[in-house]
């Protein structure tokens, strides 16, 4: 008896997989930071306060290098030390012409305080005063560059006195209203025993560094009176910390 023979077995052959269509290479991400660099780069520098406070940063960095012989002790030739004076007066011409006219800026603050009757009658009245003797500095800013420009040999320190007296009496009632604000502030904290909040402590952050940086300016600005000799490294260095917190200041505000 023949016995059957077992069939060959299938051959079982794989159809060929179908490729998906590739995807197209998505662009590289940019990582959000980055990508904001440029804009606020360029909404700083379109700001007329932090390009004053850039060109105020510049000049006390010039005053205390010639002050302290810096350019001398490293050997720099006399021309570009001359040149760096020259850089010097050409820094203090443009502060004065970009801020030209804020006395228009100012008076709008005195009447915005005038009708602010929600705003302490005391603070209100501080204001006002601080407000009209900024009104002072910035007017006579304006007449010491026209006045240099006009006559080059007049001595503009004779209105230069009104814009230190009118910068310093300012800057000082500005220094009484932020103290106040913040011991304010924390007197109401204590009397509800309670600390003080993120956005208190926040503000009290922000009057301090306000008054430090009037403070620093004072140094500089009241030599009006007659009596009063700062040390001259002091008062550059003043400048310097007075420019390095009001560019804090424009930083955080972008």
């Amino acid at each position: 008896m023949v016995e059957p023979s077992n069939p060959s077995p299938t051959t079982v052959v794989d159809e060929p997989k179908q490729r998906r269509p590739s995807k197209p290479d998505a662009p590289p991400r940019i990582p959000k930071s980055d990508s904001l660099v440029i804009p606020k780069t360029i909404e700083f520098l379109n700001s007329a306060d932090a390009r004053d406070k850039l060109l105020k940063l510049s000049a006390y960095s010039i005053r205390l290098a010639f002050h302290r012989e810096l350019f001398v002790k490293l050997g720099w030739p006399v021309t570009v030390q001359d040149r760096l004076k020259r850089l010097d007066t050409a820094i203090i011409d443009c502060r004065q012409v970009l801020n030209c006219l804020k006395w228009i800026s100012t008076i709008k603050a005195f009447f915005t305080n005038l009708s602010d009757t929600d705003m302490p009658r005391g603070e209100r009245l501080a204001l006002l005063i601080q407000t009209a003797f900024w009104t002072v500095e910035v007017v006579c800013s304006d007449l010491s560059y026209v006045a240099k420009q006009l006559k080059p040999e007049w001595d503009a320190n004779r209105i230069g006195k009104g814009y230190k007296m009118g910068k310093s009496i300012s800057l000082t009632i500005l220094i009484a209203v932020e103290s106040w604000r913040v011991n304010a502030m924390l007197d109401k904290a204590k009397q509800e025993h309670r600390r003080l909040t993120v956005v208190q402590r926040s503000s009290v952050k922000e009057s301090l560094f306000a008054i430090a940086r009037c403070v620093c300016d004072c140094i500089i600005y009241y030599t009006w009176v007659n009596a009063y000799k700062p040390n001259k490294t002091l008062c550059y260095l003043c400048g310097l910390l007075s420019a390095i917190i009001g560019l804090r200041g424009q930083i955080l505000s972008l």
